[in-house]
């Protein structure tokens, strides 16, 4: 079976690795806790689909973590809402 096929059968989404690396990856967790600064870790170079370099500043913790909302919480709501949807798609 093909990767692509296999995929599509699987009903789930997957990034590759280079995703993983970016703020989208972890912003959801620096989003949800007080005591980072979003930018004032170090730099990673990373080049785009054309070659250009793109520079990701990435997040340091400068005070003690502390939650600001729950993010089992929202992943619960974004969890039914596409769980829902899909059973109505299968009607």
């Amino acid at each position: 079976m093909k990767p692509s096929r296999f995929r599509k059968r699987q009903a789930s989404t997957s990034l590759p690795d280079g995703e993983l690396r970016r703020y989208a990856f972890y912003g959801h967790l620096i989003d949800s806790l007080s005591g980072f600064d979003k930018l004032g870790g170090w730099a990673i170079p990373f080049r785009d689909e054309s070659g250009e370099e793109l520079i990701l500043l990435r997040p340091v913790v400068v005070e003690k973590l502390q939650w600001k909302r729950s993010m089992c919480a929202e992943e619960w709501v974004y969890f039914r809402a596409h769980h829902q949807a899909r059973q109505s798609d299968d009607a």
